[in-house]
């Protein structure tokens, strides 16, 4: 029995283009999303939970200021936009005329993905709910 078709590893680590499905409606524009299983994101999601244990490590140990601790939404929207930013490995227009947004021309890096997630944050739970999803990065099945 050949369990080939059941492989989501490589699909994950290269990433996969999927329509972009903003605010419940189809857009003209692809994004290449790479999956939960992938290198970056692994090792992003590791680096944030050593923050976090860092952060509690230091309530407790710490005279730390409460002003010093404190979160500002600011810091948490940027966050969030990180999640989606890390999972993101491409962006391309589906009628081939360049992707702008705001008079910016969005391109395949990292500061364009920015852009794309701060200033329409629904991108966000779109690209981590379709990283997060492993079925999303299974290869098409073989014919015989």
């Amino acid at each position: 029995m050949d369990l080939s078709e059941l492989v989501t590893s490589d699909n994950a680590e290269n990433g996969v283009w999927t329509q972009a499905v903003i605010y419940g409606k189809k857009q003209n524009f692809e994004i290449c999303i790479l999956g939960a299983d992938a290198d970056a994101v692994i090792l992003y999601n590791r680096e944030k939970e050593k923050e976090a244990q860092k952060l509690v490590s230091t309530l407790f140990t710490s005279k730390k200021t409460e002003e010093s601790t404190k979160e500002t939404a600011k810091d948490i929207k940027k966050e969030r936009a990180e999640d989606a930013v890390v999972r993101i490995c491409g962006l391309r227009s589906l009628d081939n005329e360049p992707l702008m947004l705001q008079g910016t021309e969005l391109k395949c890096d990292k500061s364009s993905y920015r852009l794309l997630c701060t200033k329409i944050p629904d991108v966000i739970p779109f690209v981590v709910n379709f990283s997060n999803t492993r079925m999303n990065f299974l290869s098409p099945k073989k014919k015989n």
